[in-house]
């Protein structure tokens, strides 16, 4: 972990402004875009993880928080932290959970390449539709695992690529030409769902993530895929073994 390094994430902080400006209607779009499953998803995924009853979990590239509010209203009596470099989703973050009354959760700015925590904080660590948006990716996970304690789990809940080849070509003409379209005709700024078009195309496909995770040191790296493989949950453990380091 290093100190006053300023954050790389693909957005910069003109991209970070954009996305904090459409911060309100964020979640109202991406259900949309989604047919209305991404709660859906949310909800399964979070159960899939299981986070230890009084655990401790930092979600990363938390948006507006609808990741890190699930985990809390389904870990009462645990902690949730939800960091993102766009202080304007964290300020929406921050609004929905005070309207949702949620006491166990909070939320901080931060660069997910260079987390500003100490080794072995985190039972759980997760990240949802934000791995593809960091272009330090490998340090990110590198960060994870570090901030994991042995035996603890990191989940990423991203887009995948679906393996039929008819579907695959059938939600590909959704996904790059009639998403983009509609994010044009609903959004005031539709900018950052060009930008979710074209980081699909270079994000690694489910398998290849798979591999990335176990080359950074997880374990037991596994996926389930949602939707014909639309959207993908990974998630890998630390060893049980592995000494904490600072």
């Amino acid at each position: 972990m290093s100190e006053g390094k300023e954050p790389e994430n693909r957005f910069s902080n003109r991209f970070s402004e954009m996305f904090g400006q459409i911060a309100e209607e964020y979640e109202f779009f991406n259900k949309i875009i989604s047919f209305g499953q991404i709660n859906r998803w949310r909800r399964k995924s979070v159960r899939i993880i299981n986070p230890p009853k009084y655990g401790r979990v930092l979600d990363i590239c938390c948006g507006p928080g609808n990741l890190t509010r699930e985990i809390a209203s389904y870990l009462p009596e645990g902690e949730v932290i939800g960091l993102d470099f766009s202080s304007g989703m964290i300020e929406r973050a921050r609004s929905l959970t005070a309207e949702e009354g949620l006491k166990n959760v909070e939320f901080r700015t931060g660069d997910a390449a260079d987390l500003d925590f100490a080794s072995g904080q985190f039972d759980v660590v997760t990240v949802a539709f934000g791995l593809r948006n960091i272009v330090r990716m490998e340090e990110a996970i590198d960060e994870m695992l570090r901030v994991l304690k042995p035996g603890g789990k990191a989940a990423s809940l991203d887009l995948g690529k679906p393996r039929n080849k008819l579907f695959r070509r059938l939600y590909g003409f959704y996904f790059h030409r009639i998403m983009p379209w509609l994010a044009g005709l609903i959004m005031e700024n539709e900018r950052p769902y060009k930008y979710l078009s074209s980081s699909l195309k270079t994000f690694p496909d489910q398998e290849s993530l798979r591999e990335i995770f176990a080359s950074r040191g997880f374990q037991n790296v596994h996926y389930k895929e949602f939707l014909n493989g639309v959207t993908v949950l990974h998630i890998g453990q630390k060893s049980r073994g592995e000494n904490i380091r600072v």
